[in-house]
């Protein structure tokens, strides 16, 4: 069993003992890459701003459930449609009610929604992004 080299110069040391710095995995870096490839909000929790991490992840999961919602309620319209024998289960038949649905007033609100969520992700990431160049430029 090696032992492990704990220097007081290293701020940051991940469970082997190696300083992330020395990787250039910083606390803000991982945040970073949690709140882009995880989910929006999961960087500001690992930085434990816990006020900002539940409003990016509560208005992802809002607009997530609703997402899913219209989809599967659109689904279920055709899917009842295709038992009831009201239109044949061919996939030109499928492809055209839904482009017919997607013209409608719940069409363009699930629209924002996605837009919405999109955004919502983006803006987790630019404020990582602002925490890092505001720590950064207050180290100098």
């Amino acid at each position: 069993m090696g032992f492990m080299y704990y220097s007081s110069s290293d701020s940051e040391l991940n469970p082997l003992g190696i300083s992330n710095r020395e990787h250039g995995m910083t606390r803000n870096t991982k945040a970073l890459l949690y709140s882009a490839l995880v989910f929006p909000g999961c960087g500001q929790f690992s930085l434990k701003r816990y006020k900002t991490s539940a409003l990016f992840i509560g208005l992802s999961v809002i607009a997530i459930i609703y997402i899913i919602v219209e989809v599967v309620e659109k689904a279920h319209v055709i899917v009842g449609r295709i038992v009831a024998g009201e239109i044949s289960p061919d996939y030109f038949v499928i492809r055209k009610l839904l482009m017919e649905q997607q013209n409608s007033a719940d069409s363009n609100l699930l629209t924002i929604v996605l837009y919405s969520l999109i955004a919502i992700w983006l803006f987790s990431i630019i404020d990582i992004l602002r925490l890092r160049f505001s720590e950064s430029s207050n180290h100098k």
